[in-house]
């Protein structure tokens, strides 16, 4: 066995004693809840701005755009160091969307801006769930794959059912940019989970693909 193979094999604990695992699984809740409170304060936005619901689309559709650029993404996962990639996703969209919502209530937010920052929060979107993905592998064993995959499906639908109760409370009470500037802290919360995992084989992933 050569030694990539080595560090492959590496041995890693199993799911119940797996503390990185659930660090993951809780990270990705958060983030998940953070998720539905932006569905909601985003389009909030647009029609405080505008009033059109014209414009409600158009930002949807801005936001659905990186799409197409999922196989650049996969590409990039690949290549490059996975967990610096979720890192950087993770903090840029702190800071824009605390950024958003920061704008938004001092009322110096335009919908060119926010136009702008759907495509861009879109885009780490994608490239954030593409590197997410290809690395729960270094963090669990092959045969409790099938399972942590089900947790964090189970944690997203979670989410998708609980959370936007709570952000259409949040948006009631206060206004969007309070709901986009708390969305921020997820995602703040998930670059500490991230930076606190060890994903095994990321140096010698680094240096056994680079760009050619």
């Amino acid at each position: 066995m050569n030694g990539a193979e080595a560090w492959q094999t590496e041995k890693k604990p199993a799911f119940t004693s797996n503390r990185q695992v659930f660090r993951f699984i809780g990270g990705n809740l958060v983030s998940f809840f953070g998720d539905q409170i932006y569905i909601i304060a985003l389009p909030l936005m647009v029609l405080a701005l505008t009033g059109s619901p014209l414009s409600m689309g158009i930002v949807a559709a801005i936001e659905r755009v990186p799409v197409l650029l999922q196989p650049l993404a996969g590409v990039l996962a690949d290549r490059l160091n996975r967990k610096r990639l979720l890192l950087f996703c993770d903090f840029f969209r702190f800071l824009l969307l605390g950024s958003i919502g920061a704008l938004f209530l001092y009322e110096m937010m335009t919908i060119y801006v926010l136009y702008a920052a759907a495509f861009v929060i879109g885009l780490l979107g994608q490239l954030y769930q593409t590197s997410q993905f290809a690395s729960i592998p270094k963090l669990v064993r092959k045969q409790d794959l099938d399972l942590v995959n089900a947790w964090n499906t189970g944690m997203f639908h979670t989410a998708v059912f609980l959370a936007p109760g709570l952000g259409g409370w949040i948006v009631a009470i206060y206004n969007p940019g309070v709901g986009m500037i708390l969305n921020s802290f997820s995602f703040l919360i998930g670059f500490l989970v991230v930076w606190s995992l060890r994903l095994e084989g990321e140096r010698r992933q680094g240096e056994k693909r680079p760009f050619t």
